[in-house]
Formats: C-alpha cells, structure tokens, sequence
C-alpha cells in the first residue's frame, strides 16, 4: 500500500468523508492546503449528498481536475484531453468496484438516517467505503503516472 493510500484511509478513519479523504493526500501536490482541501471537497461525500457519484471518484476527480483541469477557453484540445482523463479514471473505479454510484455500492441511501445507521452498524460503510478510497487513490496515482 503506497503512501497517499496510507493517508486517504486515515484521513477516512478520523471521521472525514470518501471526497475528504481521496482528495486530500493529493492536493498539497497541486498548492491546495490541507484545510482548503478538505474544504472543496466537504459536499461530496455521500454521492454528493444525494447518493450519486461515490465520494471516492468525486475526490479522485478533483485530483485529476487540479493536474490537468481545462483552464484556456481558447484551447478545446485541452478540454477534450481532461475529459479523456476524467472518463479513463471513472471507467477504471467502475470496474474494480461494479458502480460509480454511492448508493449502489453501499446498497442504501445515507441520507436516510436510519439506513446510515445499519450501514455503518453491520460494518458495510467501513468495508464498501475503504474499498472505494483505497481503490480512488491508487487509480488517481496510476492515471496521473500514464498522462505524464
């Protein structure tokens, strides 16, 4: 396990969520800090509060965004080759976890309390959850070594 799956995991552990914890080993690499960071990447956990898009992808997305986000209105070659990299990232999270979504691969909505509440009693969220952050990470890491 290299270091910012390390990090994203205990980052997770201190009660931030899957965005939070992503996201967060990798942005100092980009100039964010840390509480900035955690900041961004708050109303994403969850499937961005909704049961959406996993947190872990959002935050691995938002990796991705900082190294090769589109910046130039003028340069649609730029735009086209971050929406690559966005769709080989997602493509890579589907298939090593079955879903991009949160609330398919948790098996329930977090918004309904008492989902949450066996969710995380039965021990599914630590499990579904770390898979999802574990994986994030370390496909952030490889895509970020293919683009190079």
């Amino acid at each position: 396990m290299n270091n910012k799956v390390e990090k994203a995991l205990e980052i997770h552990a201190a009660s931030f969520n899957c965005a939070q914890s992503v996201f967060l080993p990798y942005a100092a690499d980009y100039g964010v800090d840390e509480q900035l960071a955690l900041k961004i990447a708050t109303c994403f956990g969850a499937g961005a509060k909704c049961g959406n898009i996993c947190g872990a992808a959002s935050g691995g997305l938002m990796v991705l965004g900082l190294k090769y986000g589109h910046i130039d209105a003028n340069d649609p070659d730029q735009k086209k080759r971050s929406g690559e990299i966005a769709a080989d990232f997602l493509a890579r999270f589907k298939e090593a976890n079955g879903s991009l979504l949160c609330r398919e691969l948790v098996g329930g909505d977090l918004m309904n309390e008492d989902v949450r509440t066996v969710l995380k009693e039965n021990g599914t969220l630590a499990r579904v959850c770390n898979k999802a952050i574990q994986t994030a990470t370390e496909i952030v890491g490889q895509v970020l070594e293919d683009y190079e």
